[in-house]
């Protein structure tokens, strides 16, 4: 009870449960307690088209509902090691729901290539494969914070606040593949005298794979990410408190109580960043006021509120944090065409067309700009 409370108000959720946009997260992480719930409850294994109709659902809603087929499979391995089972005998026991949800996994993964094409600004693009796997380390090490301290947080977690790691032996990627292993190491420790606490940790690293970057993607932290995770991290937490002693369990129960409040009131405070995009965006500048997302952003929405001024100085300081991101210098110049200032907006795009990154609608900005700009001919 104290865990699920937790899970309900945990501050770290409040992006996945106030944004109308991350229900698919929700979603997701439905169906995946459902098909768990189902495989718990039933000893003999039956009904793995249920399984396979859970995890299809969970695919559908978002791609992370991915990790129900591997959490499903540690979940059987350790149970049956508790149970005195070696591996293959529990592999044996649920191989029809094993298989099941393999061939729904395969064929999403099949039917994903053909019909979704990679994206074109993969977030670790340009980096070696070690500086890949050291700044994938920084990511799941800010992840894993986020459950005991989540603050303060980012609708946009960008590369100025998560930066990439350019070596293993960056303290951040140490931290984040720590974390990993320590996780790895309860799993496997816990299997057999402990084997909730077992699934618990194995569930909160199944739960970060589909977003560790194994496939490309333009987005590398985000919260929304543990919310299916979390699920796992908090079952090991109700098992350890299940497990201490009576004078432990008092102790234990007021520091969960604790915890609980104040997550509350975390969340509570977090959902009045999400009441409009203006106070979300000034509520990234508050907290990340060296950030890039946030200045980005307060520009992208005070120029659409055409208030060109404020617009105008969010994008030039987000363009003094990281010089050079198209999408930004596209709405430096789209403010300065704007504000009829067309000599700026000339000069603004030339730069870019420079560097060579101009795309076709930042070279039609500077030909306006020139146009517009240039003298009347005289008589």
């Amino acid at each position: 009870a104290l865990a699920a409370t937790l899970f309900a108000v945990h501050a770290v959720h409040s992006e996945a449960v106030t944004l109308i946009t991350y229900r698919t997260e929700l979603l997701a992480t439905f169906f995946t307690l459902v098909a768990m719930r189902h495989a718990v409850a039933d000893d003999r294994g039956g009904r793995p088209w249920l399984l396979g109709l859970c995890l299809a659902a969970a695919l559908a809603s978002k791609e992370s509902g991915a990790a129900l087929a591997l959490i499903y499979g540690l979940w059987v391995v350790i149970d049956g090691q508790a149970r005195g089972d070696g591996v293959f005998t529990a592999l044996r026991r649920r191989a029809p729901a094993l298989t099941v949800l393999a061939l729904v996994l395969v064929g999403w993964l099949v039917a994903r290539s053909s019909l979704v094409q990679s994206t074109t600004m993969p977030y670790l693009a340009s980096l070696s494969p070690l500086q890949r796997w050291a700044s994938v380390g920084v990511i799941l090490g800010k992840e894993t914070s986020w459950l005991a301290l989540p603050w303060p947080l980012a609708p946009f977690w960008d590369k100025t606040m998560v930066p990439l790691a350019l070596s293993l032996l960056d303290p951040s990627a140490i931290a984040g593949w720590l974390a990993v292993v320590v996780a790895a190491t309860v799993a496997v420790v816990t299997r057999k005298g402990a084997p909730v606490v077992a699934i618990g940790a194995a569930w909160w690293l199944a739960g970060l794979l589909p977003t560790a970057q194994i496939v490309a993607l333009p987005v590398g932290a985000a919260e929304r990410f543990v919310y299916l995770s979390s699920v796992g991290a908090l079952i090991a937490l109700a098992a350890v408190l299940d497990r201490s002693g009576r004078l432990k369990q008092r102790s234990t129960l007021a520091i969960a109580a604790v915890a609980i409040m104040v997550h509350g009131a975390g969340s509570a405070r977090r959902a009045l960043d999400f009441v409009d995009d203006a106070t979300l965006v000034r509520a990234t500048v508050r907290d990340h006021p060296d950030g890039f997302s946030g200045w980005h952003y307060l520009g992208a929405e005070r120029l659409k509120a055409n208030d060109l001024d404020q617009a105008s100085i969010a994008l030039d300081h987000a363009a003094e944090i990281l010089p050079g991101f198209l999408p930004n210098e596209r709405l430096r110049v789209d403010a300065a065409l704007a504000a009829g200032d067309f000599d700026r907006a000339a000069a603004l795009a030339a730069a870019v067309i420079a560097d060579g990154a101009a795309d076709d609608a930042l070279q039609a900005a500077y030909q306006t700009a020139r146009l517009r700009g240039a003298p009347a001919p005289t008589n």
